[in-house]
């Protein structure tokens, strides 16, 4: 190999190094608590009002399955349709496995936060899926930028497989 092509693959490769290193400082990509909290409830109200499926009821999961705080549940007090603990929730023993509120037996859907990824900063995207039977639901995302001191949706993703 000539002297011209080794500093050529040289340079490339310091080019390639400099380019995937830079990066912003992690402070600028990662969320506060109070950033996921109004991250999860804007995407679990949004998608409760046009996810493709209608109920009276639905019961919340945050990331990982957990169960949201009552603090953070609060902010669905006045809420319509009404939000729960994705732990009020069981499923029925009908053919159809319906989900159904543990103390009240009223059907619902269970809206589950699955993830969230942050894209760059100020984008965020949000996973989230629903169902209402054991066999049925659905799954999408939802793009997020910061706005303000808020966020907003940008873009709506249907039927996505996770």
């Amino acid at each position: 190999m000539s002297h011209k092509n080794n500093r050529s693959i040289v340079w490339f490769c310091i080019v390639v190094l400099m380019c995937g290193c830079q990066r912003p400082p992690d402070s600028t990509l990662s969320l506060t608590q109070a950033d996921r909290d109004d991250i999860c409830e804007l995407a679990i109200k949004r998608y409760a009002n046009s996810g493709g499926f209608k109920s009276d009821m639905i019961f919340v999961a945050l990331p990982d399955g957990l169960d949201p705080s009552d603090d953070f549940m609060s902010r669905f007090r006045d809420y319509q349709p009404k939000a729960e603990k994705a732990s009020m929730a069981y499923h029925d023993n009908s053919a159809s496995r319906q989900v159904r509120h543990k103390a009240t037996n009223q059907a619902g859907a269970l809206v589950r936060v699955h993830k969230l990824t942050m894209r760059m900063d100020g984008i965020v995207q949000v996973d989230l899926g629903y169902d209402m039977f054991a066999l049925g639901g659905g799954n999408d995302s939802l793009i997020l930028s910061r706005v303000d001191r808020g966020w907003s949706v940008k873009q709506e993703i249907r039927g996505v497989t996770y």
